[in-house]
């Protein structure tokens, strides 16, 4: 994995070191110590270091024989190397290594040395006691202002007025994405699952199904001058209409000879009931011998209403079938999903229709209309991780005024939502964000503010300069300052949510 080293100096602190990794590249930095000098010597000024580095997904190691950044990296858990190339190729999951100096060669007192000097008979060296002592307390005095300007150290930590912030935000769930999210779009992952039921529902439809035939009394003419005899069940027409004689008879054979027989239509239903003379076929060789004809209308034929399957009754099981299937098809994916994973809402489709199989065709009488369904359907899903640090990055865009979301407050709910919109295999989820946002301080005002001030009233005199929901702490270093540091670099600002 690419390692991009960041070289410290001498005068770095937590806020400098958190600039350079701000400004790097690789997904792994390795901070190098000065060989002279001591930044970042205090364990709080790695926590907040390690803290930036996890905010942009960046590992960090040290680089250093200090035996008290050793310490506190091990207690922070940040990998320390004794070399760039052992970080290149070491385990950075392990803990910091112990790379105390090896002891140095016993060296000789002053004492010793003044001895040897004085035994080689060279000139003696030292001043006078007056003189020395006046050179010793200038010393002393020169190192206590030195120290008094240079080397005090103070960190304030503001506590801001929360706000409370309800918001909608829409991300694009694209499974297409690389790893990295690109503005509004996150990646999402495809999964494909298989979705089988069988429902049945009342048709809506009507039909009219023939109930009771008609009957009638129709007339045979003998055309020629022999007996003809009528068979019980021969066959007379209306169009398209048949009858059926109820019983046989012999016509005389007698040209014009006629014989009225009672018939029955063959099938049941209203379309036997046919007007006077409309019956004028006879069926078979008996209608080259034979006329007939009806004298009155035939009647008694009867419907009766049947449910029957309609183009509707089709669609809506359809539609309703594909609901419920859909619902099931979204509960085996949440079964899938990992801890650190969501399901999208709206990102269901049809992948592959496996079956579908209708018990009645549309039109065809019947009170019930069933479907058995299978479906193969794509469902997305996506890092909650990822989703939560996109969602901030946009409302930290869309926040009018100086304001900023805090950081650890913000919670965000994928919004169940019919007919999402899609882009290619993408899909727009809306997220309800819900957190807390504060005004925006200038830390720059604030070290100008704290400076010099007086570690027993500064808390106040800042709280109410800044509109602070209570009193910053301030931790100076050394503890026993009475006052904050003049120079304005030596002054830490943090937030509250900064600190563990």
């Amino acid at each position: 994995m690419k390692i991009q080293v960041i070289q410290l100096e001498p005068e770095d602190d937590q806020a400098s070191a958190r600039d350079k990794l701000s400004q790097a590249k690789a997904p792994r930095a390795v901070l190098v110590w000065p060989r002279r000098g001591r930044p970042l010597a205090r364990r709080l000024d790695l926590v907040l270091v390690a803290r930036h580095a996890r905010r942009k997904a960046i590992e960090v190691a040290l680089v250093s024989h200090d035996p008290e950044v050793l310490t506190h990296a091990a207690a922070v858990r940040i990998p320390v190397f004794d070399s760039i190339e052992n970080a290149s190729t070491g385990d950075w999951t392990r803990p910091a290594a112990d790379l105390t100096p090896a002891p140095t060669k016993e060296r000789k007192s002053l004492a010793e040395l003044r001895e040897a000097r004085a035994a080689a008979g060279a000139p003696s060296l030292r001043l006078p006691q007056k003189r020395r002592s006046v050179v010793f307390g200038i010393a002393i005095v020169s190192i206590v202002l030195l120290l008094a300007v240079i080397l005090p150290k103070a960190d304030v930590i503001l506590q801001p007025v929360p706000s409370p912030l309800t918001q909608r935000v829409g991300l694009w769930i694209d499974p297409d994405l690389e790893k990295e999210p690109s503005g509004d779009r996150i990646p999402g992952r495809k999964i494909v699952v298989s979705a089988s039921s069988e429902k049945r529902i009342e048709t809506s439809g009507q039909a009219r199904l023939p109930h009771v035939g008609a009957s009638g009394e129709v007339t045979f003419t003998n055309l020629t001058d022999e007996v003809i005899s009528i068979p019980e069940g021969t066959g007379v027409r209306a169009g398209e209409v048949r009858f059926l004689t109820v019983q046989g008879a012999e016509l005389a054979g007698n040209r014009g000879a006629e014989i009225a027989l009672a018939v029955m239509a063959a099938q049941p239903g209203r379309s036997g009931n046919v007007a006077a003379g409309e019956i004028d076929a006879v069926e078979g060789d008996l209608g080259f011998l034979l006329r007939v004809s009806n004298s009155l209308p035939t009647a008694g034929g009867q419907d009766i209403l049947s449910g029957a399957v309609s183009p509707s009754d089709l669609g809506s099981l359809r539609n309703s079938l594909e609901a419920e299937l859909f619902r099931q098809a979204e509960s085996t994916i949440r079964s899938q999903l990992s801890p650190a994973e969501q399901f999208a809402p709206g990102s269901l489709r049809i992948v592959r229709v496996v079956d579908e199989r209708y018990d009645r065709a549309s039109g065809a009488p019947a009170e019930t209309l069933s479907l058995s369904l299978t479906l193969e359907v794509e469902g997305l899903s996506f890092r909650t991780a990822v989703a939560l640090a996109a969602v901030e990055a946009q409302l930290a865009r869309d926040l009018t005024g100086p304001r900023l979301v805090i950081p650890g407050s913000l919670s965000i709910q994928p919004v169940s939502a019919e007919g999402a919109q899609t882009d290619g295999p993408a899909v727009l989820t809306l997220f309800e964000a819900m957190g807390e946002t504060t005004r925006e301080i200038s830390f720059e005002r604030v070290r100008q503010s704290a400076r010099g001030g007086s570690t027993n009233r500064i808390g106040e005199d800042l709280r109410q300069e800044f509109d602070l929901l209570e009193s910053p702490a301030v931790w100076t270093s050394p503890s026993w300052l009475p006052w904050l540091p003049w120079l304005e670099f030596r002054i830490g600002v943090h937030w509250s949510w900064e600190i563990p």
